[in-house]
């Protein structure tokens, strides 16, 4: 009995106080729509109690929504709040003229907030580990209190972001946990205790957010980054995803198994929102002595866990929308916008991608498969850079190389100087009746290249090549002579991505080259090297053995064949072969700038005949050399 009075007396004194402090408090929104199970505990009162419709909300009110739960909240301005499934916010601090802020203690909440005419309208959103301030514009801020991530994405407009020194750690801060007397769903009398925000006003938080933000622009998303205590930088998240969510302004959901999944290409994707160009690399970023990071662009938000999935590294690029498109990393509904993970597997807050319990008598393949799934989605979230735990792949520096299928979705201009010794052999030569090996000095070969961007798997490539040669008279000798010393070469050709680290491709060349002609006149017979034009059609893959930081041990290997062709009364047989490799060190000065050292040998073979002089002969060359190059790409 003397427990029960002292509780009695306890909740009428912290009613009392509460009370007094009501009265002082506006009513600033009014409830417009209701789905499933909404309560607050509005200031002065003891008890939380079901939120009904029309009903009017008052300063410092605390919401709470339940599993699929939803309320929309419109302020006296016009904005709206909607405040989506298991979510606690506070609505405290609102003017009649929209200013105003909103406690984000868990969950997600989504904004439209209107501007005033004047366009000075100050509106912001606390987490216990950001703040954000906006003008007007319509973004969703999230924020899950067990991996301690804030999360915002904006739809419209942009918004800035501030990460704060706030801790749910309150043992090691002098933060006082707030303390209130509710009845439970059990209607059952409880002392409610949550860790208090630390208290701010207005032009503190103005003062933050004048301290290097992060501006977060239309269809872009940032969030907490605990290893280098600031936000990320902003990057576009998947445009479909963001116009799925942008039409579920009232955070509809769908069982799994009725899911209904959208095309992730956004390159054929109707769109109504595109997001705006990022400032930092597509490809993501991460300095921890500069504290940057950014991952991925192109990836999914998961609204529960606030967690980012970047695309995976086969992931194709949008020439349109110029953002990666994500493969294989699971799905989003179509209906609602929201992220699913692959079959058999779960997301979870504090761990991750996680397998799901799978029957007993799943095939061995497919838990095999779930498995592997499971650490390849894990490497794109980046756990120990934005949670300070668990382990990833994220390479710190500052920039990380890109990956040859991420090379594909860029214009890469190359200029290669390649040294060589080029061995002509001439056999069986019914002219000159034995054979002949002639061996060039000072030969190289300047090649300029471009691939050109796609938005596929397919990259068209060009190269043109100055090609100077010489066969010294001690090896040819007085009575052979030489036309020139120069020659060109053209190729066009495809790359095809195979996965990340290899390449198939296919190449036409007009490649000039030198052969030994004999030609018969009044005076005798003439012997000389003449340039000739040799069509040639050659195909191979070339990729990455070796890839460590920024070197990569690459390698590739071609075979062609070289066409017939008739140059005066000098004819080529077809169908001659030509066998290309190479082996090269390649190496990421900069985020934009490669080079590449290594070693590469050509071999051919041809029939030869000529009309003036009948003569018939076998020509094989081979050339083994230096490769020097330096590439970029834009």
């Amino acid at each position: 009995m003397k427990s029960w009075s002292l509780c009695k007396t306890l909740i009428l004194f912290i009613g009392l106080n509460f009370s007094l402090q009501a009265t002082s408090l506006r009513l600033v929104a009014e409830v417009i729509k209701i789905r499933g199970k909404v309560t607050q505990l509005a200031p002065g009162e003891r008890l939380a109690r079901t939120v009904r419709l029309k009903e009017r909300i008052r300063e410092e009110a605390s919401i709470l929504t339940h599993d699929k739960s939803f309320v929309q909240l419109r302020l006296d301005d016009g904005s709206m709040i909607n405040i989506g499934p298991n979510s606690k916010a506070i609505v405290s601090k609102m003017s009649k003229s929209g200013d105003g802020m909103i406690n984000l203690l868990k969950g997600q909440v989504r904004y439209n907030i209107k501007q005033n005419q004047e366009g000075n309208k100050k509106f912001y959103v606390r987490t216990r580990n950001s703040a954000v301030g906006v003008r007007g514009t319509e973004f969703e801020t999230i924020y899950n209190p067990e991996n301690k991530i804030t999360s915002l994405v904006t739809y419209t407009g942009e918004v800035a972001m501030v990460k704060t020194n706030d801790s749910q750690d309150d043992s090691k801060t002098n933060l006082k946990r707030a303390k209130r007397v509710v009845r439970n769903f059990d209607n059952k009398i409880i002392l409610e205790e949550e860790p208090a925000l630390k208290p701010i006003n207005e032009k503190e938080l103005e003062e933050l957010l004048k301290k290097d933000p992060v501006l977060v622009k239309r269809g872009q998303f940032s969030q907490t980054v605990k290893k280098i205590d600031s936000m990320s930088k902003p990057v576009k998240i998947s445009p479909v995803q963001l116009n799925a969510l942008y039409a579920n302004r009232e955070f509809a959901e769908k069982p799994r198994n009725k899911v209904n999944s959208a095309n992730l290409d956004s390159s054929t994707a109707r769109l109504s929102l595109t997001p705006a160009d990022q400032d930092v690399p597509l490809e993501g970023i991460y300095d921890l002595e500069k504290k940057l990071y950014a991952p991925k662009s192109g990836g999914f938000i998961d609204r529960t866990t606030g967690l980012y999935i970047a695309p995976s590294a086969d992931s194709l690029f949008d020439q349109k929308n110029k953002v990666y498109y994500a493969q294989n990393i699971g799905e989003i509904d179509k209906d609602t916008g929201n992220y699913v993970p692959p079959i058999g597997i779960d997301l979870d807050a504090k761990k991750g991608f996680v397998s799901q319990r799978l029957k007993k008598n799943a095939p061995a393949e497919f838990v095999a498969r779930v498995s592997e799934n499971k650490k390849l989605l894990n490497r794109s979230l980046s756990q120990d850079v934005i949670t300070g735990k668990g382990h990833s792949e994220t390479v710190e520096g500052s920039f990380r190389p890109l990956s040859s299928r991420e090379l594909i979705s860029k214009n890469v201009f190359s200029l290669n100087l390649e040294p060589y010794t080029q061995t002509i052999r001439q056999e069986k030569d019914t002219f000159l009746g034995s054979n002949r090996e002639y061996i060039s000095e000072s030969t190289r070969d300047v090649t300029l290249s471009l691939d050109y961007a796609s938005g596929s798997r397919w990259q068209p490539t060009t190269s043109f090549t100055f090609r100077s040669l010489t066969i010294p008279e001690s090896q040819r000798g007085t009575s052979i002579s030489q036309t020139g010393t120069a020659m060109n070469s053209l190729s066009v050709g495809l790359k095809y991505s195979l996965n990340p680290r290899w390449n198939a491709i296919a190449r036409a060349n007009l490649d000039q080259q030198y052969f030994l002609h004999h030609v018969s006149s009044t005076s005798g017979t003439t012997s000389s090297f003449i340039r000739v034009t040799i069509p040639k059609f050659v195909t191979g893959i070339e990729g990455s053995l070796i890839k460590s930081g920024r070197f990569s041990l690459d390698t590739g290997f071609f075979l062609g064949t070289n066409l017939s062709k008739t140059t005066g009364d000098h004819k080529l047989n077809g169908l001659g072969l030509n066998v290309n490799y190479f082996a090269r060190m390649r190496y990421w000065l900069s985020q934009k700038y490669i080079l590449s050292f290594g070693l590469q040998g050509i071999s051919e073979s041809y029939n030869v005949e000529g009309t003036s002089q009948v003569y018939k002969a076998d020509v094989s060359r081979s050339s083994s050399g230096l490769h020097l190059g330096i590439s970029s790409y834009f």
